[in-house]
């Protein structure tokens, strides 16, 4: 008697669903902007740039990197998923930008899907955009803080690092 197993993988991928979670991920930048992190000019290009490779499905995770003038480090991930898992979303914020120490700087990485349907197109956007090849992701302990989504497609926020 023989058996046969198949599996499937069902992305909860849509274009308006990347959309509706980058307004959330907008808010963090916003939030970065508004504590003086960053310009709004990053703020929409890194946007702009976030929302190109998520639509072409590209994007596995990105960093915002955060360095004290001290050098310490500590690292917001974003972990897209899209395979349903995640269904609860919460509002963007949560973190005061403004306790952070005067000169921190903001850096942002994306880390892209080694098979991911438009991966050499976003690499060409990135490097038309003048975007750096040689961004290194922050490791360290991590947890959970947000969840952003949209009918099974999102974003899980993880702090990485130190975080009082």
């Amino acid at each position: 008697m023989a058996s046969t197993y198949t599996t499937t993988e069902a992305s909860t991928f849509t274009e308006a669903r990347a959309r509706a979670v980058m307004i959330s991920v907008l808010g963090d930048f916003t939030a970065l902007k508004n504590a003086g992190l960053i310009t709004a000019a990053q703020a929409e290009e890194w946007h702009d740039a976030l929302l190109f490779a998520l639509c072409e499905e590209a994007v596995e995770m990105f960093q915002l990197k955060f360095t004290s003038p001290t050098g310490q480090q500590r690292a917001l991930d974003y972990e897209v998923k899209d395979d349903g898992s995640i269904s609860a979303s919460q509002r963007p914020g949560g973190i005061n930008y403004l306790d952070f120490a005067t000169g921190t700087t903001v850096g942002i990485t994306l880390r892209l899907r080694p098979n991911g349907r438009g991966r050499e197109k976003v690499l060409q956007y990135l490097q038309r955009r003048r975007w750096g090849m040689d961004g290194k992701i922050l490791t360290g302990n991590t947890y959970v803080d947000r969840q952003y989504s949209q009918s099974g497609y999102g974003l899980t926020r993880k702090k990485v690092g130190e975080w009082t």
